[in-house]
């Protein structure tokens, strides 16, 4: 399956968002002070906005692989497991022989959270974790996994009806959400609800729906309507959402929705602007070369990137309480080492669990049919 080039810009984009986002913020949490890359890399949540295109994606593409399956939810689950798992269990593999080990960390039993991917969504929610890559919505990816098959059918047969009932409960889940947080916290004695809406599975979930909505019934837009997503995105960008449209005193922490609206203007002005067969943006071989590459290492990259920057920028942390001062010169020059040691370790376990599993997936079909089954192009990534 030939990659798709604007899937494959969005995909970028959204993980060098989170990137910089996290480098900015572990240089603020390092005391170590600067002109950051993107001025606004935090009110204006560059993470948020990242996280969101991404989920959008996955909800644009899981409608696709969930057809090729013919539907069935079995075929669908087991290409989801696979496509996440091995890769993240090779991930942790490394970061546990890279950090636990020479701290006499073997095992500890809050590490059966790793077993099940979601350490990190758990322990944003109170739980005690052994939390060492990927980030708190890897579990939030793999809870809309396992709704999807409901969400597809939803959107599928009931358009009009699921998104207005969807929407509005979203907008009175975040109207009273500090009132449900609390009570929900105070049954359950863990914060299941985060006090954070930015970490609730509940906050992100229309982004998810509305990638589906996309894949379903919009095949095309109009120029003029990519011109006001455009004028969209630069205003709310130039505005400084969420913290002046949507304040959160005002609107019970309605960001969401400013982000969504930016979401929605990034997504239709990558996916549509170009021909309609992504395939064909090759026009610039090397950018369609570097994009496809980053793209294809972006979930491995995402899994092993904080732990890259937290180990490389502790090195700069302040003695005696004094920030650190770094000419941008040092920024940018830290920025990249960061960003080409995550890619460098990405492509090593990615290139060497790809193996592992292409081995033994043939061997399983050698072994137990006549006809090998062809491999699955659907990932993660893809």
């Amino acid at each position: 399956m030939k990659r798709n080039f604007n899937l494959d810009l969005l995909r970028s984009l959204a993980f060098l968002m989170v990137f910089v986002f996290h480098f900015n913020l572990m240089m603020k949490t390092d005391m170590v002070e600067t002109i950051p890359l993107f001025v606004s890399a935090e009110s204006w949540t560059l993470g948020s906005l990242g996280v969101g295109i991404f989920l959008m994606i996955s909800g644009y593409v899981l409608k696709n692989s969930f057809e090729r399956s013919g539907e069935k939810v079995a075929t669908f689950y087991k290409k989801r497991l696979l496509s996440i798992f091995p890769l993240f269990y090779a991930c942790y593999f490394v970061v546990y022989l890279w950090i636990d080990v020479p701290a006499g960390h073997i095992f500890s039993k809050n590490q059966l959270w790793s077993l099940l991917g979601i350490d990190g969504f758990m322990s944003v929610r109170g739980f005690s974790t052994s939390y060492r890559i990927g980030e708190w919505y890897l579990g939030v990816i793999l809870l809309y996994y396992l709704l999807f098959p409901f969400l597809y059918k939803a959107v599928k047969k009931a358009p009009l009806l699921f998104g207005l009932s969807l929407l509005v409960l979203h907008v009175l889940f975040m109207y009273n959400y500090e009132a449900l947080a609390a009570a929900v916290t105070k049954v359950f004695k863990h914060p299941l609800i985060p006090e954070g809406q930015a970490m609730s599975a509940i906050v992100w979930l229309l982004q998810f729906v509305i990638g589906i909505y996309f894949a379903f019934y919009v095949k095309k837009c109009h120029p003029a309507l990519l011109l006001l997503s455009g004028a969209v995105f630069v205003t709310l960008s130039l505005y400084d959402f969420p913290g002046r449209l949507f304040p959160g005193d005002t609107f019970k922490g309605f960001w969401i929705y400013g982000n969504i609206l930016s979401v929605v203007a990034v997504f239709m002005i990558i996916t549509y602007a170009f021909k309609k067969d992504g395939n064909k943006n090759t026009r610039i071989p090397i950018l369609s070369s570097i994009i496809g590459t980053l793209s294809k290492y972006s979930f491995s990259m995402f899994l092993v990137h904080h732990v890259i920057q937290e180990r490389l920028l502790a090195r700069l942390a302040p003695n005696g309480g004094v920030p650190t001062t770094l000419s941008c010169l040092k920024y940018f020059l830290y920025f990249f080492i960061c960003l080409a040691l995550t890619f460098l370790l990405a492509c090593l376990v990615q290139n060497g669990t790809d193996t592992i599993v292409k081995n033994l997936k043939e061997r399983y079909a050698k072994r137990f049919s006549k006809k090998p089954s062809g491999p699955d192009q659907t990932s993660i990534n893809t």
